[in-house]
């Protein structure tokens, strides 16, 4: 006797939904998530993306088929987001696409009243930012005070002042985000007191925003492996920051604090923190975009080998 044919029934596939992106000027859509290397739908890369739209991005350490290494820095491309509806003193940056730029002048007023440029920033969790602004002129730059750069929250009111760098009118902004949240509701605010008897060229400056968070690829104390963290301050301030310490699943393990004295040395043994395990780290601090240096170094007590992986910038 034989039983009745059956017909297995598969589940459709997730609808994933679609984005508008452009790609040298050409606007397509492409998926929100893609499969990585293992079949898991996650965050489409900026490398997908662009082969969607027929672009080659050169690259080294990528490959669909393998983890995502972010070593080589050869597939770096500038990234940029459209700006907030018509008010032109008013942008939206996207801070995890790396650094942005901008150079423009304030809305030309001369009625005295304050004119601020607000610029709408988003930040990944425990990462840190910096924003700089230069090449003043007008009252941006008068009675030493330098260009008013604020970080606020979505009402503007502020949460940080920046601080004077080099000589001249320059200002500094320097922040971190330590929470396990996407930050949305922050704002970077340049602001003037109205511009002078030339509102053609009054109140000009230049603004760059960078992520200044570091990557450390690997770190490995299994077995009786053992790995030391080295970062160096050449600076003359003291820097704080948090390392984070990441499972190769991705999850987080631990994120000590850390103060370096400046001109200094910081030194971790990074088994006393993550011990009998592997993984990445990343660092955020308050130091400038690129100040700081750094390495971890590999130890294998039984047969004294050593290898060393330098920290890098984090691959956006």
């Amino acid at each position: 006797m034989s039983l009745p044919a059956t017909t297995e029934v598969k589940p459709a596939p997730p609808v994933i939904e679609k984005i508008k992106v452009k790609v040298d000027g050409r606007e397509i859509e492409v998926p929100k998530l893609s499969p990585d290397h293992a079949g898991k739908l996650v965050p489409t890369t900026m490398i997908q993306a662009c082969g969607a739209a027929r672009t080659d991005v050169p690259h080294y350490c990528y490959h669909p088929k393998l983890p995502i290494a972010g070593n080589c820095r050869m597939c770096l491309v500038e990234f940029g987001t459209p700006a907030l509806g018509p008010d032109r003193c008013e942008r939206a940056l996207d801070l995890r696409d790396g650094i942005a730029r901008a150079a423009r002048a304030l809305d030309a007023r001369c009625s005295g009243v304050p004119v601020n440029d607000v610029y709408h920033v988003t930040q990944d969790p425990y990462s840190s930012y910096e924003a700089v602004v230069d090449a003043a002129s007008g009252d941006l730059g008068t009675a030493g005070s330098g260009p008013q750069l604020q970080r606020t929250d979505s009402g503007l009111t502020p949460l940080q002042s920046a601080v004077g760098i080099g000589v001249g009118p320059a200002r500094s902004l320097r922040w971190q985000n330590d929470t396990a949240s996407q930050i949305t509701n922050e704002r970077v605010q340049v602001a003037s007191n109205g511009c002078g008897a030339n509102c053609a060229q009054d109140d000009v400056y230049r603004i760059r925003f960078y992520e200044t968070t570091y990557s450390v690829p690997r770190f490995n104390n299994a077995g009786s492996q053992v790995t030391v963290l080295i970062v160096q301050n050449p600076t003359a301030d003291v820097v704080n920051g948090k390392v984070y310490f990441w499972s190769t699943a991705g999850a987080l393990i631990a994120a000590p604090p850390f103060t370096i004295a400046a001109k200094s040395l910081f030194v971790l043994n990074t088994s006393t923190v993550a011990p009998g395990v592997g993984g990445t780290m990343t660092i955020a601090h308050d130091a400038r975009y690129g100040d700081l240096s750094g390495k971890t170094v590999a130890l294998e007590p039984a047969t004294g080998f050593s290898f060393d992986t330098p920290m890098v910038p984090r691959p956006q």
